[in-house]
């Protein structure tokens, strides 16, 4: 490269970043109540919250199921572990569902 076309990148890039600091960061809009409204009513009418309910079992009984082929001596401690995240799971089954349904509403009710 030249030095005069390094000059000329260097505008470019210059201008370009003056360009992106002068435009200012875009806000995006919130949902009005009534899309949040109408949103959550159609994921709950969908089920929403039901395709959640096996992800977390799901997930325990398939790092299980990696682990044991290559240390069977894990095979009581990790049906131990998994018994008890169900339990805790099952607990705060109720509160994640609400929590996705509501996440599921934002993004449904986001305007376009």
């Amino acid at each position: 490269m030249t030095f005069r076309s390094l000059n000329r990148l260097a505008l470019i890039v210059a201008l370009a970043l003056g360009w992106v600091a002068l435009a200012g960061p875009v806000h995006a809009q919130a949902p009005t109540p009534g899309a949040l409204a109408a949103a959550k009513e159609l994921v709950t009418l969908k089920g929403g919250g039901a395709m959640f309910e096996p992800l977390i079992p799901g997930v325990i009984e398939s790092a299980k199921a990696q682990l044991v082929p290559t240390n069977p001596q894990l095979a009581g401690p990790l049906n131990e572990v998994a018994a008890q995240l169900r339990k805790e799971y099952d607990c705060k089954m109720v509160e994640y569902t609400v929590e996705m349904q509501n996440g599921q509403a934002k993004l449904k009710a986001k305007p376009k």
